[in-house]
């Protein structure tokens, strides 16, 4: 996760069996498994959860919205093969590409009334707006053992992450957007503060 000339703040673990370096200074983390890694190699570690990308909204709103789109998918930028092959040739569907600048990105995100994300920051940034949106997989393997997901869900209040509904050839989009819209919508709200607060910048 870190070298020992590093400050942490809202980084995280990928991985919940790996040691790592002893950070110069935490200031905040993921969630709840990053702080126990921490603590359970004798690293000082507070309990101020969240990802920074949670602080997206304050930099950029709604104004900055792109045209609106039904559903947006954000896929892990090695995923983005995968999501176009299935989803790319639809009207209704705005395929994200996460390598393009963040401003562009936010505002494709902005313009999504659902979300559809391989990407963990698609579904922060999302959450961070208020949109629903739910975790899908496609068939390639994520770096890591799964623990970024539970880590962020814990960090905001859930039990963990909800299941990755995983594409295949015979997925339906509108299956999908049935369950995006009976997702959860976490309210991150109560852990912007502590973040903010904590930011070492």
């Amino acid at each position: 996760m870190v070298s020992d000339v590093a400050t942490v703040w809202g980084s995280g673990i990928l991985d919940i069996q790996k040691n790592f370096a002893k950070p110069r200074e935490i200031r905040a983390v993921r969630g709840p498994l990053t702080r126990q890694r921490c603590l359970d190699q004798g690293y000082p570690c507070p309990d101020i959860y969240g990802d920074p990308g949670l602080l997206v909204s304050d930099i950029y709103s709604e104004r900055d919205a792109a045209a609106s789109v039904d559903v947006g998918i954000v896929p892990h930028f090695q995923d983005i093969e995968a999501a176009t092959k299935s989803f790319g040739t639809r009207d209704d569907v705005r395929i994200i590409d996460v390598r393009r600048p963040l401003g562009e990105v936010v505002s494709d995100i902005l313009g999504s009334r659902l979300v559809l994300s391989s990407s963990m920051h698609g579904l922060i940034v999302a959450h961070a707006f208020g949109r629903r949106a739910l975790h899908i997989e496609f068939g390639r393997k994520i770096p890591g053992d799964g623990t970024k997901f539970h880590d962020y869900y814990r960090g905001i209040g859930f039990d963990g992450a909800p299941a990755p509904i995983r594409i295949g050839a015979d997925t339906s989009l509108a299956d999908l957007k049935r369950l995006a819209e009976a997702a959860a919508c976490p309210d991150v709200e109560p852990f912007r503060s502590p973040l903010r607060d904590s930011c070492p910048f």
